[in-house]
């Protein structure tokens, strides 16, 4: 593991000396990004500080704003590194220092062995530990170093830029980590897809069973017919009778003795013809099921093959790209909460924000209700007189406002957004289009005593919705980073 450490520095030791340090963030408890700047840097460093499987490297693909961790540790490691320079690199054995200068000069330690980061003020006083039962190791003289890079006082050598061919080691790890952290987040996918693939499996061995009842429908006709044929002779409370089928074999019918032959005919007529229309439905279940199965069967090879998920991309994407009209839209929710649970705070849940918000294309704001008492909330007492009320024409969905700006003017494209939004957060969204009604929010009214979620408007007017994908996924993807995506 150290020579991989070694290896990388070697690499890139001359270029990370000098350079500026913007912002921190986790990926996972043991996983620090440092965003770089200055020398045309070409990626991003990455600390992680797993036990015995450490990393420390450049990685070359931004890695979305949704998998960054905005923790205490990189909260606090951000306000000491943020804007401040890499000014030298010592390693020895599994220990690794970093000299920042700013503000203020200071020592990030990465302990490989133990797994312990640390960071350490000019006076050589912890300011952060993520271990803190480790003590870290104090600071290295520059002459017990077996790897060493400094810089000037001065920077002279800031206007230097990196060779790519300079960089092949680094490029080999980025590729193995992002690779790696991909697989993890695939991990967390393929025990829903394969649960539902079960639940799909077990659905249609249910399905089978029901179709080999159905075709005894050609039994009960058979039977009402011989009863049709013999009715006059046969007696009112008579548990069964036997008569003669049409090919000249005997066939013992049962019957209800409560009943009258009349009334035991209609029973075995009711009884095919339910059977019928039961076959009908069962062979459209039969063949949506047998579609659901061959697309969750293609869509487990590709996520276990790591093409659908990766760190790179928001996760909408992924979200985006399941057929609803044959997963389900709940398949899809459930796959949303994977990656947008719950808030967590210091003193247990914590409430997200009160609605969704998205931004239209032209920067106009988007508030979405996620149930009923929010859409009144939202509606009710939340929207201004001018702003822009959306909701599906025909069923239940969300209550949906657009935000009016000061001397703005709402655009085509701001209506568009707004309805689409509001299509999508309904049931409707399976359809993949359907109308949108929308009206000034001071034309909404609510009933007195009227359920929650419940309005009337005048006033109105109708928008025709088509989902165009890269409208959507550009409109889910502008909701702040964390915010709850579940209804």
């Amino acid at each position: 593991m150290m020579k991989d450490v070694e290896r990388a520095l070697g690499e890139m030791g001359e270029l990370l000396c000098g350079c500026g340090i913007d912002s921190v963030y986790q990926i996972d408890a043991h996983t620090f990004v440092l965003n770089l700047f200055g020398r045309k840097i070409p990626g991003d460093l990455l600390v992680s500080v797993r036990r015995r499987s450490g990393r420390f490297h450049l990685i070359f693909e931004r890695i979305h704003r949704e998998y960054h961790l905005r923790t205490h540790g990189s909260t606090l490691l951000e306000k000491y590194l943020s804007r401040c320079r890499v000014r030298s690199i010592h390693v020895t054995g599994e220990h690794l220092q970093l000299g920042i200068s700013g503000n203020s000069n200071v020592f990030l330690l990465v302990d490989f062995g133990s797994g312990n980061l640390s960071l350490l003020d000019e006076n050589g006083r912890v300011v952060f530990e993520l271990q803190e039962t480790l003590k870290p190791q104090p600071v290295m003289a520059d002459g017990s170093a077996d790897l060493t890079f400094s810089c000037s006082g001065d920077d002279s050598g800031a206007g230097r830029t990196f060779h790519g061919s300079s960089l092949t080691f680094n490029r080999k790890l980025s590729g193995e980590f992002i690779l790696q952290q991909n697989q993890v987040i695939a991990r967390r996918v393929l025990p829903v897809l394969r649960t539902e693939r079960k639940k799909v499996q077990r659905l249609i061995e249910k399905l089978s069973d029901e179709q080999r009842e159905v075709q005894e429908k050609e039994l009960y006709r058979m039977k009402g017919e011989l009863l049709k044929y013999h009715l006059q002779g046969i007696e009112k409370g008579a548990v069964s009778v036997v008569l003669t089928g049409f090919n000249g074999d005997p066939v013992e019918v049962d019957l209800d003795p409560l009943l009258s032959p009349q009334e035991n005919m209609n029973r075995y007529f009711n009884w095919y013809k339910k059977l019928k229309r039961r076959e009908e439905v069962l062979g459209h279940k039969m063949s949506f099921e047998r579609r659901r199965l061959a697309m969750l069967g293609d869509l487990l090879e590709r996520v276990q093959g790591g093409s659908e998920l990766s760190i790179t991309d928001s996760p909408t994407v992924f979200i985006g790209s399941l057929d609803t009209g044959v997963l389900t839209v709940a398949f899809q929710e459930k796959i949303r909460r994977l990656f947008y649970p719950k808030e967590k705070g210091f003193k247990g849940d914590v409430r997200a924000e009160s609605f969704l918000r998205f931004t239209s294309r032209t920067g106009k704001i988007i508030l979405v209700g996620r149930n009923a008492r929010e859409n009144d909330e939202l509606t009710l007492r939340r929207a201004r007189g001018n702003d822009l009320w959306f909701h599906v024409e025909t069923g239940p969905g969300s209550h949906v406002i657009l935000r009016y700006e000061r001397q703005g003017v709402f655009q085509d494209s701001d209506i568009v957004d707004a309805a689409m939004l509001a299509l999508y957060f309904s049931p409707n969204r399976r359809n993949r289009g359907g109308n949108v009604v929308y009206a000034y929010r001071k034309n909404v009214r609510k009933p007195r005593g009227s359920p929650p979620g419940t309005v009337t408007f005048h006033s109105n007017r109708t928008k025709h919705i088509l989902f165009d994908d890269a409208v959507l996924g550009r409109l889910l993807d502008s909701r702040p980073p964390g915010m709850i995506m579940e209804r």
